[in-house]
This record gives structure tokens, C-alpha cells and sequence, in this order.
């Protein structure tokens, strides 16, 4: 039996979790919980590229990850009822 990949992403509660497809083709997956962060990682486990902060300081509820104009945005609601809209991959 294969050992599967743990990932520990979060200090709390995972509330939310997108899978998508990276510049580079590979997929990535976002993750955000009860920290009010939203984190990013490779599916083997490594980390990934999004290190910028979810900018909630509550609670994140919501995730979600759409294609716009070529590429891609993420969504994030919190539970103070905000909703941030950044790019998924750009620098700062």
C-alpha cells in the first residue's frame, strides 16, 4: 500500500481547499481555515509559491479559485464578511 502525502498546512481548522493549475502546468493546492491564512502547496507535499498573506484577520470560510482574463484569481471570504479578490500567482 502506497504511504500517502501529509500536508501541514494550517495552526487550525482547513475550512476551504481549490486545486489549480500552476504557470509552470503543475497543479497547486490553496488552503484556508480558522488562521485567516491562505496557504499554497505541491501536491507531493512540497511548499508552493503563493507566500503572500490572505490579508483576513478573521476566520476564512470560503475559497475560491476562477480563470479571468487569462489567468487565474483567488477568492476569499471571511467570516467578518469581506471578500478579497487577489492573482493567484503574481509577485506581490
Amino acid at each position: 500500500m502506497e504511504t500517502p502525502t501529509v500536508i501541514d498546512a494550517h495552526s487550525g481548522a482547513i475550512w476551504a481547499l481549490a486545486v489549480v493549475e500552476h504557470d509552470d502546468g503543475q497543479p497547486m493546492i490553496l488552503t484556508a481555515g480558522f488562521d485567516g491564512a491562505l496557504r499554497s502547496g505541491r501536491l507531493d507535499g512540497s511548499a508552493g509559491p503563493l507566500d503572500q498573506p490572505a490579508h483576513h484577520s478573521d476566520p476564512i470560510g470560503a475559497l475560491e479559485a476562477v480563470e479571468h482574463d487569462g489567468r487565474t484569481l483567488i477568492l476569499t471570504a471571511g467570516s467578518a464578511g469581506t471578500i478579497i479578490v487577489r492573482s493567484a500567482f503574481s509577485p506581490t
